[in-house]
């Protein structure tokens, strides 16, 4: 990451900005529902500033396919800039893909027949895909000229309900993980 600072590079912003913490936090307890209204409103915000007709839903709907073009446009926006950011937008859509993929196998079915295993799954992945859109996040606030994501870094109430199943469910997962494990070494 460049040492400058990019405040005052863009006059509006072309993509949706928000902290890195809030991100994690609210991806965490939302199951990833977080990170989909995010990538949706970059979507809506490229499409308000660029004109280019894409369609924000239908992007947002197929994250696995529109992510790496996402990635390249912030990457595209970053060097028009005439800043430098280290990253890779392809590297980091595999590790998505990576994180991702274990997530698409527990909706097939191994949840009912592998509990434990299943939800170890669940967790590493879990923590996998909220690496790798942080850094995705981390990239977009730099190219907005907000590295920490400050314009939208509180929990609102709004943020707090939508949260609160995670905050119901997460301890009983785990709870349940536990067990699952206790029970298999028996």
């Amino acid at each position: 990451m460049s040492s400058e600072t990019t405040s005052g590079v863009n006059d509006h912003p072309q993509f949706f900005v928000v902290s890195p913490k809030k991100l994690a936090i609210m991806s965490f307890f939302t199951f990833g529902l977080y990170w989909w209204f995010c990538f949706h409103r970059s979507w809506v915000l490229y499409r308000k500033v660029t004109g280019e007709p894409v369609l924000p839903l239908v992007r947002a709907l197929f994250p696995i396919i529109f992510l790496y073009p996402l990635m390249r446009r912030i990457d595209a926006r970053i060097r028009q800039s005439r800043l430098e950011y280290r990253w890779s937008p392809l590297v980091l859509t595999l590790l998505y893909l990576i994180g991702v993929g274990p997530l698409l196998l527990l909706d097939q079915g191994a949840w009912e027949h592998f509990f434990h295993i299943a939800t170890m799954l669940l967790l590493t992945s879990h923590g996998v895909f909220i690496w790798v859109i942080v850094r995705i996040q981390c990239a977009i606030n730099f190219s907005e000229g907000d590295e920490q994501g400050l314009a939208n870094a509180r929990l609102s109430l709004i943020n707090w309900i939508w949260m609160l199943w995670g905050l119901l469910f997460w301890p009983s997962l785990v709870l349940l993980a536990v067990g699952s494990l206790m029970i298999g070494f028996y």
